[in-house]
């Protein structure tokens, strides 16, 4: 498991789900090398890209319904920003 985000709480590991299956951590900051990785998990269908988007918006709200909408409604994944002024989910 690769972690790509920074908490605002603690969190709590459970070692043993770790261990027992002998499952991997690393935390990254950034997306660095991992992106040919996850292309070819989106296009062989491991990962369904399209179910983590969890809003579309215009670039020109992106701080009322983006950053904020992320800080307040802890239920989004990903929101899709266009950079048109114009947009058609």
């Amino acid at each position: 498991m690769i972690i790509v985000s920074v908490w605002e709480k603690a969190a709590t590991i459970l070692p043993n789900s770790f261990v027992l299956k002998e499952r991997e951590m690393k935390g990254i900051l950034g997306y660095r090398n991992i992106f040919p990785e996850v292309i070819q998990l989106i296009a062989n269908g491991s990962i369904k890209a399209e179910e983590l988007v969890t809003k579309k918006i215009n670039i020109d709200h992106i701080i009322e319904e983006g950053f904020e909408t992320l800080v307040k409604e802890k239920s989004h994944v990903k929101i899709l920003v266009s950079p048109r002024a114009f947009y058609l989910p």
